[in-house]
């Protein structure tokens, strides 16, 4: 085992075993697959009140 280089690492190792990283699988979608999913999230933020950009 390596010693860590700081003092107070983060995440600590009890956490880091209780919720171990996860790899994701990257996903490619089409352009309009993209445009629509871009669409519903920016409607989403307009219903929670985030306001619109200029």
């Amino acid at each position: 085992m390596t010693e860590s280089l700081y003092e107070h690492e983060y995440p600590s190792r009890e956490l880091a075993a209780e919720h171990p990283f996860v790899t994701y699988e990257h996903e490619r979608f089409s352009g309009t697959e993209m445009q629509t999913r871009g669409a519903a999230f920016y409607e989403l933020m307009v219903r929670v009140g985030h306001e619109r950009p200029n």
